[in-house]
């Protein structure tokens, strides 16, 4: 079905591909296998169309196809699943799916502008097709989401459904990156969320016994430094994934039961914070949250009291880094795909944000922080993004808003929203239960109606 011969293709007198001669029948699988840079991307581009070679032949079906557009390829059968996602922006996933079986269809602008019969039954046609393919690769529950706010894993699904749509004789260019798997190594989901927290706790305690030598300042800029360093050695392992990172992260599940949507990672995450809130608020009640508060107040006073301060401090270090691995790990999970850059310092700023704005020194507040500066920020993006304002308007906002929050906080809430608010609600309480005695002394007997006298 498909012929190549003596194919080559140079970039500046290196040759990507280099006289590649090979046949593929039909319904045949044929794997091309290399390293990165071996000229895989580049032999599937040349047979899509989207290249000219520099010399050789390409035959399918026993026609040439030098000279042939890429279009009128995909319209004889032949479509390519790009490496990287390459999706349509501004459009949902169905619309980007259906896009695929543009090869397959004919009518055109004109019966489009007077919806014409047919055209209304080729449109029906199209949707029902794509709707089919994306059942096929598991991604039914987000027919009208924007195909671009997809994690990773999920934008290569929504490719491989748009080839699927077309109905054709597939050249999947390293299919598999990005898709989530069974397991990686074998090993059970369940089990790497719950090894997630274990990890990075330990890494916590290992980290946290140098760095909490420091105090203050130091010590937040030292644990920032020690941020940029492990990124930039994460970048340099390529069994890490280096700079471009790890793909290929399989759903998180129980068995053959895997977690699908966004419906069901949001109550994954919700169970998680349930767990987080309840653990914590048991450690703030008991005999070391006390000694933890003691010792943020005043860590001579503590000391001198019997509380362990080092030992304290290094167990909570650890514990926030293992609270923090587990919400990794949903996020891992959920996205498919980790990098580098999914955790640079900016984020980390952020968190702080969100902690002082809510209130530091208290269970609820950097969950209140984190939920009304995501939904603020979250509302600037949707108002940035509005016909008319300018396209950077978005990135401005989201820095501008975490800058204005973090100065108003210090300015007039240095101690969060959490306890102005704990202490608005007393006072009014308390308000409340004097203003009612007095409000009862003040009530008159009511007369009791008495009847004639005998």
């Amino acid at each position: 079905m498909l012929t190549t011969e003596n194919l080559a293709r140079s970039f500046g007198g290196v040759f990507a591909v280099d006289n590649v001669t090979m046949s593929v029948s039909q319904g045949e699988l044929r794997g091309i296998i290399g390293p990165n840079g071996a000229g895989r991307s580049t032999l599937f581009n040349l047979i899509a169309g989207h290249l000219a070679p520099s010399h050789g032949r390409i035959t399918y079906r026993g026609r040439s196809l030098a000279g042939v557009a890429p279009h009128r390829r995909a319209r004889e059968g032949i479509a390519i699943v790009f490496q990287g996602a390459r999706l349509f922006r501004g459009m949902t996933a169905l619309e980007n799916v259906m896009v695929g079986a543009h090869a397959r269809t004919r009518h055109g602008f004109a019966s489009a502008a007077l919806r014409l019969p047919a055209h209304r039954r080729e449109e029906r046609l199209i949707t029902e097709r794509a709707e089919a393919a994306l059942e096929r690769v598991g991604l039914t529950d987000f027919t009208d989401v924007p195909a671009e706010s997809l994690p990773l894993g999920q934008q290569r699904r929504l490719q491989v459904a748009r080839a699927l749509c077309g109905e054709p004789a597939l050249r999947l260019d390293e299919p598999a990156s990005g898709l989530r798997q069974g397991a990686i190594h074998g090993r059970p989901t369940l089990l790497g969320l719950a090894g997630a927290p274990i990890v990075a706790g330990l890494l916590g305690l290992l980290v946290g016994v140098p760095l909490l030598r420091m105090r203050g300042h130091y010590l937040a800029f030292a644990t920032l430094a020690f941020q940029l360093i492990l990124l930039a050695v994460i970048g340099q392992e390529s069994w890490l994934g280096g700079d471009i990172g790890l793909s290929g992260i399989p759903a998180l599940g129980i068995g053959s039961q895997e977690i699908t949507g966004y419906r069901g990672y949001a109550w994954a995450a919700w169970l998680a914070l349930l767990v987080v809130m309840l653990l914590t608020r048991n450690v703030v009640r008991s005999r070391p949250g006390r000694g933890l508060r003691a010792l943020a107040t005043s860590e001579m006073a503590a000391a001198s009291s019997g509380v362990p301060v080092g030992r304290y401090k290094l167990a909570v270090f650890g514990l926030s880094a293992a609270f923090a691995g587990l919400a990794d790990g949903i996020f891992a999970f959920f996205m498919a795909y980790l990098a580098p850059g999914s955790f640079g310092v900016l984020l980390s700023i952020q968190f702080v944000v969100m902690a002082v704005v809510g209130g530091l020194g208290t269970v609820w507040g950097p969950l209140v922080g984190a939920s009304s500066i995501t939904l603020l920020v979250h509302w600037l993006n949707d108002f940035g993004s509005q016909p008319g304002m300018p396209a950077h308007a978005p990135q401005v906002f989201s820095y501008a808003i975490y800058a204005l929050l973090l100065v108003l906080a210090v300015l007039f809430l240095p101690r969060g929203l959490v306890p102005v608010g704990a202490d608005a609600l007393r006072l009014l309480t308390r308000r409340f239960a004097r203003e009612r005695p007095d409000a009862e002394a003040r009530e008159e007997p009511v007369p009791v109606p008495q009847g004639p006298r005998a």
